[in-house]
């Protein structure tokens, strides 16, 4: 993902902007996986949040510095997800679900409901679809704000402390109008409870994921130098995830019947509430860092962080596994001059396996690592 960035330092006054992608995950599986669930199609997710940014920090002194930030947040998300009629079908309690991973429910679900056993008398599977084929945003969008506050004490030439506070975002719902809920059912067009045929209704429409947040975070930190040549560095952050990753809300709206082909103009109009529990834990992220200078001109590093996996195996999602502990990572850091200056990092997520126990069948075992590098370029003047 492209960054960029821009500072400048007035007398005790330093402001600046700053544009870059935040984070996100994104698995792809294809229609022949088990995931896929017999559909045919893949199954997939891309979740991306960037940032637009305006910090501001001011020199109390020549050991105190105190800044803030107002932040514009984008998200974008795709997703394409299958289920079983099994879990479907346990999603909706007029059906006797036990709605152990989720609920369905919406004049759509009713619909369904009434139509049995006369017209329908089963559905084999159900998909949730809407993605786009960009790498930079996803089919559903939402924007809002947030900020960020923080301060820097210099307790001596060797010694430093650091805090800050991350406000949890102010993001509209992620929605477009380019979805589609389909179903496979046992289909008797005559409503007389038989003989069935396996018929796709593809309904199309609209879709809000709600409420998707970025958590609030708060951290401390320090940084102790040595030498003129070694730097080390161990900061603490506190991830609030249970506080906006409780549930996954989707709110589809079909179509009029005219919009619609075939089936699927039996459901014009109605709308479908799908959410799918998550109960992510917080997280408490342990970072050390080092950097030692080789030359006037070279710089490397090294580090390490460790958290949690914060998804509870019970509603751990193949599509969003973001259960990744330990990362590992590398830079390299080359001055052209005392005004420019290239920098490269690498990063390796170690490998990770968890396991959804799956009350429909097998487990479903996600096995997880990754490597990411950034290049970046700096001049000052």
């Amino acid at each position: 993902m492209p960054a960029i960035g821009w500072a400048s330092k007035k007398n005790k006054l330093t402001y600046g902007l700053g544009v870059f992608g935040q984070g996100g995950m994104g698995t792809e599986f294809a229609a022949t996986s088990f995931l896929a669930k017999g559909t045919g199609d893949v199954v997939r997710s891309e979740v991306g949040v960037g940032r637009a940014m305006i910090p501001v920090t001011y020199d109390v002194n020549d050991q105190f510095v105190i800044g803030g930030s107002f932040d514009f947040v984008w998200a974008g998300m795709d997703v394409k997800m299958a289920l079983t009629g099994q879990e479907f079908g346990d999603m909706i309690s007029t059906l006797g679900g036990t709605q152990s991973q989720g609920r369905a429910s919406g004049t759509m679900v009713d619909g369904m409901v009434a139509m049995m056993p006369g017209m329908i008398g089963g559905v084999n599977w159900a998909r949730f679809d809407f993605s786009n084929g960009s790498d930079f945003t996803g089919e559903a969008r939402g924007y809002g704000v947030a900020g960020k506050i923080g301060m820097v004490y210099k307790v001596n030439p060797t010694f430093t402390v650091g805090a800050t506070y991350h406000s949890r975002t102010n993001l509209g719902d992620l929605e477009t109008d380019n979805a589609t809920v389909t179903m496979n059912a046992l289909v008797d067009v005559t409503n007389s409870s038989g003989p069935y045929t396996a018929m796709t209704i593809p309904v199309k429409g609209k879709i809000a994921v709600k409420d998707f947040q970025w958590p609030e975070t708060y951290g401390i930190g320090i940084a102790y130098k040595p030498t003129d040549k070694l730097m080390l560095a161990f900061d603490v952050k506190r991830i609030m995830w249970s506080n906006v990753m409780e549930d996954f809300n989707m709110a589809f709206t079909a179509y009029p019947a005219a919009q619609q082909a075939g089936l699927a103009q039996g459901f014009g109009g109605s709308q479908l509430n799908a959410t799918l529990d998550q109960k992510w834990d917080d997280q408490t992220v342990f970072s050390m860092g080092a950097a030692y200078r080789v030359t006037k001109a070279v710089v490397v590093r090294a580090g390490y962080n460790y958290a949690s996996n914060p998804i509870p195996d019970t509603y751990l999602n193949a599509l969003f596994p973001a259960i990744e502990e330990s990362h590992v990572t590398a830079g390299l850091g080359y001055s052209f001059s005392e005004n420019s200056g290239l920098d490269f990092a690498l990063s390796k997520a170690l490998n990770v396996v968890a396991a959804n126990p799956n009350p429909f069948g097998e487990p479903v075992i996600s096995d997880h690592d990754q490597w990411s590098g950034q290049l970046m370029y700096t001049y000052r003047y």
